[in-house]
């Protein structure tokens, strides 16, 4: 049994001519390695009722911790990285969702809550859905959750977003 199955490689390594060695241990393949790449520009998004604040929303005082936000309440908080954008929400739902990152589905009891949050982050480079927005009655008996998927972009490599034609804020 290998003591690793995955190992991160900077993407900035695998530019040029650079050389990665692969040792095998006792009983090892390395022509079955394969070396993959990950798209950071999908980001994916899950919260429930009982996730706390970031831990930037606190500070001690009198030796407690305190609130130094307005609001403590859960959140999803969207956030895009080196200039880029959300240029479309490809999935927002609140409720039983299943799946993995990139292949989420609706539950048996799931509500879109897409429009929702396309109001609210469309265009901008970080945005806040405040749970208590999309907190719907759904006796699912189970815990629910908001799962949000978006791609972040820069306005010329997604020629084909409104945030691109200039239609949004």
């Amino acid at each position: 049994m290998p003591t690793q199955n995955e190992y991160h490689v900077p993407r900035s390594y695998l530019k040029g001519q650079n050389l990665l060695v692969v040792l095998a241990e006792d009983g090892g393949y390395p022509q079955k390695v394969q070396v993959l790449s990950v798209n950071r520009d999908t980001i994916c998004s899950s919260i429930s009722e009982f996730h706390p604040p970031s831990v930037g929303s606190w500070a001690r005082k009198d030796n407690k911790l305190r609130p130094i936000v307005d609001s403590v309440n859960p959140e999803a908080n969207l956030k895009c990285a080196n200039g880029k954008k959300i240029v479309a929400i490809d999935f927002a739902s609140y409720g039983d969702t299943t799946g993995i990152c990139g292949s989420f589905e609706e539950g048996k009891c799931s509500s879109s809550v897409k429009s929702l949050v396309e109001n609210q982050c469309l265009g901008k480079v970080e945005c806040s859905v405040p749970l208590s927005q999309v907190n719907q009655n759904t006796n699912c008996g189970s815990l629910p959750i908001l799962t949000e998927t978006f791609p972040c972009l820069r306005d010329t490599e997604y020629p084909t977003s409104p945030v691109f034609q200039g239609k949004m804020r």
